[in-house]
């Protein structure tokens, strides 16, 4: 299914759902711009279309870089005695 997004008097798209959620995470796209697609008779708040994503934000409003994963510790194995 395909979006369009409405800023202002602008309209933007069409997008799938993972990329208005790719650009809310890089907030190219913000929660309160207004979403509509090929079924929907209204516009409604980017909040609505894409549900309850994780969006990591810093102290200044732009999105966080993703956090790496610490790499597990790997022990030797111990000597094949056969």
């Amino acid at each position: 299914m395909k979006y369009f997004v409405k800023r202002g008097d602008e309209t933007f798209g069409p997008y799938s759902l993972a990329d208005i959620q790719q650009y809310v995470q890089s907030a190219n796209i913000s929660l309160s711009d207004l979403a509509q697609s090929e079924g929907m008779n209204e516009w409604v708040p980017v909040s609505q279309v894409i549900g309850n994503i994780p969006i990591p934000v810093t102290s200044y409003g732009a999105a966080a870089a993703p956090a790496i994963e610490p790499v597990p510790e790997l022990v030797p194995l111990p000597p094949n005695l056969h």
